[in-house]
């Protein structure tokens, strides 16, 4: 009888422990990281978090402002932690041609065309994204496009295009009480602006790293994007 009192003080104290140093043990050998990791798995195998269509309005942050050019002002973008917020409460409208886009298809090295559109539309502007799939080298390919309405009539509009590069990878952060919580942050590595209604066809090269535009109201010759070990041109 004595002993079994023992194992049940012993397992009660062990229990007490465990909790207490649950989330340093998660930390230090994986048991939330394995989660982590299925989430990474999944965005980069279908561009989505929890079953969802990643959220056009994290794309949008890494848009800068037409009269700003220059590089992306908004770099790193945790997913996981702007999932489910008042932030990006907009509604993701599935539709098979956005709202204002007068593109041409969109191919990729198989011929296979991509139509889902995920859109949003708040008081002036409606934006959406097609995914066009991942490159050999890891960098997912984004084709966005966003419609501009002036907010007095007779405001003018505006319809902009991008093609995004973006790649998803693990991170930590520290809540402000100390406590260690997981990031999927998805980062963006190239903006390539194809212009207001470019009238774009695009094929997507996987395992040669490369996006070409085959055509464009601006272009009077198809433009290769092609990353190389080294060398982004």
């Amino acid at each position: 009888m004595r002993k079994v009192l023992l194992l049940i003080i012993y397992f009660a104290l062990f229990s007490n422990a465990w909790a207490k140093n649950k989330s340093e043990l998660e930390i230090n050998f994986g048991y939330k990281d394995l989660n982590l990791r299925r989430a990474l798995k999944e965005a980069n195998e279908k561009f989505t978090y929890l079953g969802k269509s990643i959220h056009p309005g994290l794309l949008r942050e890494f848009i800068t402002w037409v009269s700003d050019g220059g590089p992306p002002i908004t770099v790193t973008i945790d997913v996981s932690a702007a999932t489910g917020t008042n932030e990006y409460y907009l509604p993701v409208e599935i539709v098979k041609t956005a709202p204002h886009d007068q593109s041409k298809s969109v191919y990729s090295d198989d011929d296979s065309k991509f139509d889902l559109e995920y859109v949003i539309t708040g008081d002036h502007f409606t934006f959406g994204y097609v995914w066009l799939g991942r490159l050999k080298n890891g960098l997912h390919v984004v084709k966005s496009l966003e419609g501009f309405r002036g907010s007095k009539p007779g405001g003018g509009t505006m319809v902009r295009e991008d093609i995004i590069f973006v790649n998803f990878e693990m991170g930590q952060g520290y809540k402000p009480d100390g406590k260690p919580y997981e990031q999927l942050l998805m980062s963006v590595v190239r903006i390539y602006p194809l212009g207001d209604r470019p009238y774009t066809m695009i094929k997507v090269y996987k395992d040669k790293n490369k996006v070409v535009i085959v055509e464009s109201k601006y272009l009077n010759k198809p433009y290769v994007l092609e990353f190389k070990p080294g060398n982004q041109k």
